[in-house]
């Protein structure tokens, strides 16, 4: 309750504590206040709808990008479209050519690098399964050479082989070999494709295989093998494979070693068969006119340099002995 002339908050007096003036209504003096007089009766008219619940106004929004409405869909007229159908890739010869070339190339490499491991993974030979009872026959290349006579050459020491026959026709006389003498013999290699150790044994002059060899430590020129027969025999023919006849895809064991271009046979009684050998991996013989004999002795007289290249060898090989003949 507030006091009509100053507006004050009334307290519980009769008079006013800010201007004075007496309380209407509690003072004997002063009558108490009218009260208002009543509101008007509202206008007659049709019913006043409240406006609706008002929502926060974009004005009424913290600062800042306002937001978009979403896109209205629109609804196409007439008959759906398909969607578009996927690329077809093109099937054939023509379909990713670039696949092709890709596995070509591929192949090509894998046979260089084959071909690079065989050649250069550290060996340079290999070993070849052999059956003992069956000799194989080189061909044969026939020398110019002929007989003539000299003295016998001096002999050297090696391990030897034996074996006996029956006397005969002319005929292969491997199997009457009773040791072969070599100046030496190269220590063995490796198989380059198995791993397996290569030797190069006396043995391998006449095991019938061109595709072993004996072999010696470079240059073998001067010096001389000595073959003695279990009996004494009649030769006809003579002759040699004149280097490491063997050969694979990645490796030519002719071509990557010496050869011998020159050698003497020379018998029991003195007889000497001089022999040029040409450069050729085929058995190479010459004839023999000559009576009994029991050793045999194949002197080297010269021989061609190392092998070419930078995987040439320098060793001198033979791969393989022809003795033909017969038997007393």
């Amino acid at each position: 309750m507030h006091c009509l002339h100053c507006g004050a908050a009334l307290g519980v007096g009769r008079f006013c504590t800010n201007c004075g003036q007496p309380i209407p209504g509690r003072h004997e003096g002063v009558p108490a206040a009218p009260p208002p007089p009543p509101a008007p009766p509202a206008p007659a008219g049709p019913p006043v709808t409240p406006p609706p619940t008002r929502y926060p106004l974009y004005v009424d929004s913290p600062p800042g990008p306002r937001p978009t409405a979403p896109p209205t869909a629109v609804v196409p007229v007439g008959p759906p479209v398909p969607p578009p159908a996927p690329p077809q890739r093109p099937s054939g010869r023509g379909a990713a050519p670039w696949l092709l070339w890709a596995v070509l190339g591929l192949a090509a490499v894998l046979v260089v690098g084959i071909a690079l491991v065989v050649v250069l993974g550290g060996g340079d030979d290999d070993s070849t399964a052999k059956d003992p009872g069956h000799r194989s026959q080189p061909q044969r290349v026939p020398s110019n050479s002929g007989p003539t006579t000299s003295s016998p050459a001096p002999t050297s020491s090696a391990p030897a082989s034996t074996a006996t026959v029956a006397a005969g026709p002319a005929r292969d006389l491997a199997s009457v070999v009773r040791r072969v003498q070599v100046p030496g013999t190269a220590a063995a290699s490796t198989d380059a494709r198995t791993g397996a150790p290569v030797t190069f044994e006396a043995a391998h002059l006449t095991d019938g295989d061109p595709t072993t060899c004996w072999r010696v430590d470079g240059d073998a020129s001067g010096t001389a093998i000595t073959i003695t027969f279990a009996q004494p025999v009649t030769l006809t023919e003579v002759g040699l494979v004149n280097g490491y006849a063997k050969s694979y895809p990645g490796y030519d064991g002719y071509r990557l070693n010496r050869r011998v271009t020159s050698v003497r046979w020379v018998l029991d009684d003195g007889t000497t068969v001089e022999q040029q050998l040409a450069s050729d991996r085929r058995m190479q013989t010459v004839p023999v006119q000559a009576g009994e004999t029991s050793h045999l002795q194949l002197e080297i007289v010269s021989v061609s340099p190392p092998g070419a290249g930078p995987l040439g060898k320098d060793f001198t090989p033979i791969s393989e002995l022809d003795l033909t003949g017969s038997t007393s």
